[in-house]
């Protein structure tokens, strides 16, 4: 059930207006002083705040809230439209029913120099506004007290708590899905799936693990790799940092392999391992391979198939040619 709106007046969150009026409410925030100036802006003298209390958007202005999570820059960049709204860490409401006085947009008054700006290119306030928009999808908002502080000053468990809450407001990259693990050591692992047209079905192909203790672990099938290889950092404190993980390995194909274990049967190379599926796949393997790349396989699997036939070939032509002689039997003269 949705939480209503403390402020006077405001219909927001009740059971006979919910099909009516839908939108975003936000608990108030941790910060004292910032939670003052929210209680001495909303025109309500019995306002007592609790943890459950909440402002919904309509009382805060449009730049005030985030409704977009960006990572990357350029070709690169990539925009989420998040599932619930934040606010801005200085937000505060601004807008409220009744007189006019008791509404106040917050406005910056610009200095004469960037007025006298502003006159000659419009298209320069874009820029700065659509830059500005940029900077701050990364701050967080007061959804919940708990986790309002920054990431930095957070514990462990508090993290991956926070990381756990704000899964529930954002839409993670195409094609990837998650499941949280509560226990006794809780996880939560991301994941992609492959379907394949044969007796295997459907199987999990990209799979990352974060356990509560913020370690991080990343599978290819079942083959772990080596996310310091991959991304330059696996130190994990936010799901931004997840999140630009998971856009990494899209970017990625899987490499598709060497030959199926049953047309070399019997036959084994020792720079080859068997993986997922019957297939080999070389020890050097990186597994993943750029989406730009025309082939499917790395240059170490792509070799496979010569080195097995090779073996193959020794095989056959030792069973022909050898000579079986006895260990105690001398040559005479």
């Amino acid at each position: 059930m949705p939480r209503s709106c403390c402020v006077v007046g405001c219909k927001t969150g009740y059971k006979s207006n919910y099909s009516t009026i839908k939108a975003s409410t936000f608990s108030f925030p941790t910060d004292e002083n910032l939670k003052k100036k929210w209680i001495n802006k909303i025109p309500r003298k019995d306002l007592i705040v609790t943890k459950n209390s909440a402002i919904c958007e309509c009382h805060f202005t449009a730049d005030q809230i985030i409704r977009t999570w960006t990572s990357g820059v350029g070709d690169k960049q990539v925009c989420i439209n998040l599932k619930y709204p934040k606010l801005k860490e200085d937000a505060i409401p601004c807008i409220f029913p009744g007189p006019k006085y008791l509404s106040n947009p917050q406005t910056k008054r610009k200095s004469p120099r960037k007025r006298d700006s502003s006159l000659i290119s419009s298209k320069n306030i874009e820029v700065v506004e659509a830059e500005s928009k940029i900077s701050e999808h990364s701050s967080s908002n007061d959804i919940d007290p708990e986790f309002s502080e920054e990431s930095s000053v957070l514990s462990t468990a508090q993290k991956f708590e926070k990381i756990c809450c704000d899964l529930e407001s954002i839409t993670l990259p195409d094609n990837w899905k998650y499941e949280i693990h509560r226990g006794k050591k809780p996880y939560i692992i991301f994941y992609t799936v492959k379907f394949f047209n044969n007796k295997a079905g459907i199987s999990i192909e990209k799979q990352i693990f974060l356990d509560s203790d913020m370690i991080l672990k990343c599978n290819i099938y079942e083959k772990n790799i080596n996310l310091q290889d991959l991304c330059g950092n696996s130190n994990i404190s936010s799901l931004d940092d997840l999140i630009s993980i998971m856009i990494i390995l899209s970017s990625k194909k899987i490499c598709s392999g060497g030959p199926l274990v049953q047309e070399f049967e019997n036959i084994s190379v020792e720079c080859a391992d068997i993986v997922f599926k019957n297939h080999w796949i070389h020890k050097k393997c990186p597994f993943l391979i750029d989406k730009s790349s025309i082939e499917n396989k790395c240059s170490f699997c792509k070799n496979l198939r010569r080195t097995f036939r090779i073996k193959k070939s020794r095989l056959s032509v030792g069973k022909s040619t050898r000579l079986l002689l006895s260990p105690t039997k001398k040559k005479t003269i």
